[in-house]
């Protein structure tokens, strides 16, 4: 009697012990995929984050020259104080759109 409750405790406890690190493992896998969804989400915004600045590099890089455009022709200044104050020149006609 004393050697069949001794197995039936090793089977009860050995089923414990497996559950138990069954029960680890998948929580230990859910952590690790919990967080390899969030590092994939993060490393999309950084590359969404990358390509924004870059347009914005190449934006600022077209105002330089523009700048510098503006600094060296006379013409240019003209012009662009011409659209600003709704200016025309002789031969020149202004279309202008209202909102709707």
């Amino acid at each position: 009697m004393i050697q069949v409750l001794n197995a039936l405790i090793r089977d009860t406890l050995s089923w414990v012990l497996l559950f138990l690190v069954i029960g680890i493992l998948s929580a230990g896998m859910t952590a690790i995929f919990n967080r390899y969804d969030r590092v994939d989400c993060f490393q999309n915004r950084l590359l969404l984050l990358e390509y924004d600045i870059r347009v914005l590099q190449q934006d600022i890089e077209k105002k330089k020259e523009w700048c510098l455009h503006l600094q060296n022709d006379v013409t240019a200044w003209e012009q662009v104080a011409r659209e600003r104050m709704n200016y025309l020149m002789p031969d020149e006609i202004l279309v202008t759109f209202a909102p709707s």
